[in-house]
């Protein structure tokens, strides 16, 4: 992966230092070359940080097209490019490296605004037209690799990987209050937002187009869940587990491409991620590596069950401990190099394995996200298959109280409710959280909007008509999810955020588009059987891991409340933050209320202590966020 940057300026003012030094500030995802193409009129200029994975010696970017009426900048990996290369070439077309990034050019070259359907793997590029004076921006269909943009005065016009390096090309530095109220509401930030204002994200599976007088931007790809009455193929279980088995293969496969750099796995104990590494090191046939996190705390640690998955597959093993005084001394970094905010230090968890990673000598790492949202995993959409059923929580669903789900009044999503006809666990979950949080705003913050607002806008945002419509509650639960929680937080935040801090390749099989078309397609009966989450995943599965590991229930990966009283590291660290003066002046929450908050974490129960925590690392993470990069005021 890499560091993407093009900017616009029609008065011709731009100068190749100030943009090097724009594409600096995202170094830590290319430290390998740094390269710049200007136009002659000064107008255009397109940079590039790179991670060299594929063509490490040749494939040196920006791209520039054979006839050089094309330039591209291309962050990521583009899965199948020998055989499309090689379609280019028998078609008339040159190429002059043999990076996989370089086919973004030819395809485009023949296919012109339709080249996306041709383009498999986790990507976001941007790529100039200068016989038609235009600059195109892609980003993949699931918001795999990130992509923020900015539209100026003076027709100004800036794209970069991170919102840092568009901050460094000039765009002042503020809050974007309406994506801050937004996630104060429902803990997430809006999928075209991002927390600066006037940098906004390109939403997943969207394409840009910029011709130096407007900005247009459409949608290529959605998730399509079937509808119940469309039918399917994959209703027998034997037949589904096949196919989803050679479909994870190939996702799989294809995903352990390189010229060199070192490839190795991040490894839970759970069974989406054990499975990736047990079909890697198949596939592989050498001895691989997985890693994984250990924390100090029985309920959220997965180490013994990670390292029977490394003894099973013959792997090396490597357990990454954190404990308070890591998440304190890391926490800070973590959401600098994210642009998020946390609702749990897990994200400093991810941060710190990923440093681990890196020091060991890998650049390449495999994951497991996207499983449970492809087939069913979260316990929240089990509560949704139910319905009124109260679904009894075992230690796995603990853990998650709060994010998955609600605990205590929650807001008003009346809104939803009438344009849906239910209520998503999950976003009760995330409304019983808004409710406490709202009522920890300062007073001048809280009148900015409301929680009404952002309720109707989330919802009216949503293609409910051709994406929810006619789907099981299952389906629209995981669309909904897809959207919100994954793009913005799991990917973007504890995903790419955190790996390409450490210059790591984060890939994620479960989410290879036609991987996903197989998966979609098989009924909810057999995602779901008998109680069980991802059934016809742990069928699969047993070709593989050990049946512990494919009985196992669903763990979501979260760390040990940092706010626990007994954890006097953690606890002491917040204290003194909440109750500092540059706390006060942020304004945006009542210091009184929310030191009070931190304060009863000692007299209530372990689920609400849990429940608590989002909130208190959302009003914490608020305040990192405007230290390392000193916003403006709301």
């Amino acid at each position: 992966m890499c560091g993407i940057l093009a900017t616009y300026d029609p008065n011709g003012r731009l100068h190749a230092q100030t943009i090097l030094n724009a594409a600096k500030s995202m170094s830590h995802r290319g430290p390998d070359h740094a390269g710049i193409w200007l136009s002659q009129d000064q107008t255009v200029g397109l940079a590039h940080r790179r991670l060299a994975i594929t063509d490490i010696n040749g494939g040196d970017q920006p791209l520039v097209s054979a006839d050089g009426t094309i330039v591209a900048s291309v962050n990521g990996e583009l899965y199948g490019y020998k055989k499309i290369r090689e379609e280019l070439r028998q078609k008339g077309h040159h190429f002059k490296t043999e990076s996989d990034s370089e086919i973004v050019i030819g395809l485009y070259q023949e296919y012109g605004l339709d080249f996306t359907k041709y383009l498999r793997g986790e990507f976001a590029f941007v790529l100039y037209d200068l016989k038609l004076k235009r600059l195109i921006a892609v980003r993949d269909r699931f918001g795999i690799k990130p992509l923020h943009y900015f539209i100026g005065r003076n027709g100004i016009f800036s794209v970069a990987s991170e919102a840092k390096a568009l901050l460094a090309l000039g765009v002042p530095a503020a809050w974007d209050t309406y994506a801050l109220f937004h996630a104060s509401c429902l803990q997430y930030i809006p999928q075209d937002h991002s927390l600066f204002k006037n940098i906004y994200q390109l939403k997943p599976g969207h394409m840009l187009v910029h011709d130096s007088r407007n900005v247009v931007v459409t949608k290529y790809w959605d998730v399509d869940f079937p509808k119940d009455d469309e039918k399917t193929n994959l209703t027998d279980e034997n037949l589904a587990a096949k196919t989803l088995e050679s479909a994870l293969k190939e996702a799989v496969t294809l995903r352990l491409q390189t010229d060199g750099p070192k490839v190795c796995f991040q490894v839970s104990g759970g069974i989406d991620s054990s499975i990736v590494a047990a079909m890697g090191a198949e596939a592989l046939n050498v001895k691989t590596h997985c890693f994984t996190v250990s924390f100090p705390h029985n309920a959220y640690d997965e180490t013994q069950a990670a390292a029977r998955v490394a003894q099973h597959i013959g792997a090396d093993f490597t357990s990454v401990p954190v404990g308070a005084v890591d998440v304190v001394n890391t926490l800070s970094d973590a959401v600098y190099y994210s642009e998020g905010l946390a609702i749990n230090s897990h994200l400093a968890a991810k941060y710190i394995l990923h440093q681990k990673i890196r020091e060991a000598g890998y650049t390449i790492v495999l994951t497991g996200e996207g499983a449970d949202e492809a087939l069913a995993g979260y316990v929240h959409l089990k509560q949704d298959l139910l319905g009124n059923t109260v679904l009894g929580q075992g230690n796995a669903d603990l853990v998650a109280s709060g994010v998955h789900f609600p605990i205590g009044p929650g807001l008003d999503l009346n809104p939803v409710m009438h344009r849906l006809g239910y209520l998503p666990t999950f976003l009760k979950a995330k409304a019983s959280i808004g409710f406490v949080m709202n009522g920890l705003l300062s007073k001048e913050w809280v009148h900015h909007f409301s929680p009404e607002q952002m309720i109707t806008d989330f919802i009216q945002s949503i293609d409910v008509e051709n994406q929810l419509t006619g789907r099981d509650h299952v389906n629209q639960s995981s669309y909904l999810w897809i959207k919100f929680a994954m793009a913005n937080y799991i990917l973007k935040t504890l995903g790419d955020g955190c790996e390409m801090a450490h210059s790591v390749e984060g890939r994620v099989p479960f989410l290879d588009h036609l991987f996903f078309d197989v998966a979609k397609r098989i009924p909810t009966n057999l995602k779901m059987k008998d109680g069980i989450q991802k059934h016809i995943l742990r069928v699969v599965a047993r070709n593989y891991l050990p049946e512990e590991v494919c009985l196992k229930p669903k763990q979501p990966f979260m760390a040990p409340p940092l706010s626990l009283v007994e954890n006097r590291v953690g606890f002491e660290f917040i204290n003194d933050v909440f109750h500092s003066q540059s706390f006060a002046d942020m304004n945006i929450f009542d210091q009184t209320k929310a030191v009070r908050l931190l304060e009863t974490t000692g007299d209530i129960d372990i689920e609400h202590q849990i429940a608590i925590e989002p909130i208190i690392m959302l009003m914490l993470s608020t305040y990192l966020i405007q230290n390392r990069f000193h916003l403006a005021r709301p």
